[in-house]
């Protein structure tokens, strides 16, 4: 019997291609590294920020949360009251009161005084008038057209020769 020579593990050789797949591995995984690198310092970066973004959002809380409390703790403003009263004038109808005085126009009404009263929102008017008729007459043709009667007579009065009223409006 003849012995057979049977080489199972052929001995390798360093050829080309071999070593060109090499260096394409050392460069990729160099990029790789490279790329988890900046990744990492990206990450801190973001990572740092949120602290501190949530620092300033503590600081802002706090902040908030002490303007508030002195703001409780505060009454209110020493304007308030005139702020009132303001906005209560702004509201009163006064363009309106003027407008129906000076559209009715009565023989024997003279008016001889007008009292505003945008905080009671209501307006006094002081008349003179020749007789009873003429007065209610006139009162009559200031409600015209109302649905309600924001006009009344709130008295009247005679003394010798001088007759004299008051018509008031009462706010819508």
């Amino acid at each position: 019997m003849r012995p057979i020579l049977v080489d199972f593990a052929p001995q390798r050789v360093w050829t080309a291609p071999l070593i060109a797949w090499a260096v394409v591995c050392a460069v990729g995984t160099a990029a790789l590294c490279l790329k988890a690198g900046v990744a990492w310092e990206q990450r801190q970066a973001a990572i740092q920020q949120a602290e501190s973004s949530a620092q300033a959002l503590a600081t802002l809380e706090s902040k908030l949360r002490d303007a508030r409390a002195a703001l409780a703790s505060q009454g209110p403003p020493p304007y308030a009251r005139d702020a009132l009263e303001a906005a209560r004038v702004a509201r009163f109808p006064t363009q309106a009161v003027l407008r129906a005085l000076e559209s009715t126009a009565v023989d024997g009404i003279r008016l001889s005084s007008i009292a505003l009263q945008p905080a009671q929102r209501s307006a006094e008017v002081g008349l003179e008038f020749s007789d009873y008729k003429t007065l209610l007459k006139f009162v009559e043709q200031l409600n015209e057209g109302e649905p309600q009667t924001p006009w009344v007579l709130v008295r009247a009065q005679e003394s010798g020769q001088k007759r004299q009223a008051v018509v008031r409006f009462l706010g819508r």
